[in-house]
Formats: structure tokens, sequence, C-alpha cells
């Protein structure tokens, strides 16, 4: 949730980033390319996403952990998953 409320309050896109490079096996250089974005963008997002949830990215089982999150959020309904933010 606190990277959605982040998205939401600063118009960014660290949570569709950060689960876009989950999906494609942190890679940064295929992740910008399914975004359309630059390399740099989605490494700073990234980066970003780790630092506001304080996860550190050499660390498998908080990278997991985050990794489960996202995976768990986008098997809920979208009114429970959004619920929050509206």
């Amino acid at each position: 949730m606190p990277l959605l409320e982040y998205d939401q309050k600063h118009n960014t896109l660290l949570y569709d980033t950060i689960r876009m490079y989950f999906k494609h096996s942190r890679n940064i250089k295929k992740t910008a390319a399914e975004m359309f974005a630059h390399y740099n963008t989605v490494a700073y997002r990234v980066e970003k996403a780790y630092d506001l949830l304080q996860v550190d990215p050499d660390n498998g089982d908080q990278v997991l952990q985050l990794q489960l999150a996202i995976k768990l959020n986008e098997m809920k309904p979208t009114s429970v998953r959004f619920h929050k933010l509206r």
C-alpha cells in the first residue's frame, strides 16, 4: 500500500515499475523497454521504491517478501485492492 499511496499523492509509477521489474526477473533494460521509459528512469524508480519500503535489494528474503506482497495484491479484487486510496 505505501507505493500505491505514494504514487497517488505524487503522480508517479513506482508500483507499476516495481511490478514490471519483477515480471522481467529484475531486469531494468527489459522493464524500461516494456514501459517505454528510459533505463535511468526505471533504475531511479526501482531504487526509490526500495528506499520508500526500506527494502535492501541485496537481501533476498526482503526482495522475496516484496515480490510476494505485489503478487498477493494483484490477486485481490480491484475494489479491495484500491479501497484505501479512494
